[in-house]
């Protein structure tokens, strides 16, 4: 991993010494998830914040082409009451309440054209790695029983303690687009959204295997194609340098 965060560190950084424009952001994120392309039964979107650095270099008029670095926190809460079932097929009357949190460093490549003066769109393909993801919350039942706790458990240093499959797969590739505007001064606002295009369930791990087997509704075997990608929404703030050359 550290390896692999050296030479993003310096791609970006061999990319800069050309580039005529640099910046930093940040912001919140509002982030959950698909599987199958569906939201899941009381899947709520977690909340997070990011941070990057990026440059950028003119490729024609209209037309800039950004290299972005940035630090987001993804994850998502889930909140049902009443009648729910476990992986396992056991039904029960409750409340579940969860959490999952995901930290990401994503590398992005977009093309930005101006709309105007001071509006301006950009879309393009990110690639992220998930540096930590750590999972929190409970399951109980009407009468009290607690079915399952959990305090922050490592999804990737816990799991493999117990000779586990980690749960998520690290990598992520997806796409981006948003809008922006130049503000005053070199300031800017921006309005994203991001949609992951893997399945970053690890499919060969016992959560792959759990999942895929029963419905939660049904208790009728899933389709083994179980998939679940990221999705978010960030709103940014920034400010950027112009560099004379």
């Amino acid at each position: 991993m550290r390896k692999l965060l050296l030479l993003t560190i310096a791609f970006f950084f061999a990319f800069s010494v050309s580039a005529q424009i640099i910046g930093v952001k940040t912001g919140f994120t509002k982030s959950g998830y698909k599987i199958n392309f569906e939201t899941p039964d009381g899947a709520n979107m977690g909340e997070g914040f990011h941070l990057g650095v990026f440059a950028e270099r003119p490729i024609k008029e209209n037309m800039n082409l950004r290299l972005s670095l940035t630090y987001n926190q993804l994850g998502s809460e889930k909140y049902l009451e009443g009648e729910q079932s476990l992986s396992n097929g056991m039904t029960f009357s409750g409340t579940t309440d969860m959490k999952n949190e995901f930290n990401y460093i994503q590398l992005s490549l977009t093309p930005k054209f101006k709309l105007g003066n001071a509006a301006y769109a950009f879309i393009g393909p990110y690639l992220g790695y998930a540096v930590s993801a750590t999972y929190s919350g409970t399951i109980t039942t009407d009468d009290g029983t607690v079915l399952m706790e959990a305090d922050g458990i490592d999804l990737f240093g816990d799991v493999a303690e117990k000779g586990m499959d980690d749960y998520y797969n690290k990598f992520d590739f997806g796409g981006n687009l948003g809008l922006g505007m130049n503000l005053k001064n070199g300031f800017f606002a921006e309005l994203s959204l991001g949609m992951g295009f893997l399945n970053v369930i690890n499919t060969d791990s016992a959560l792959y295997s759990m999942a895929a087997q029963k419905d939660p509704d049904t208790g009728e075997p899933m389709t083994e194609d179980l998939s679940q990608r990221n999705m978010f929404i960030g709103f940014s703030i920034g400010h950027i340098f112009k560099i004379k050359k």
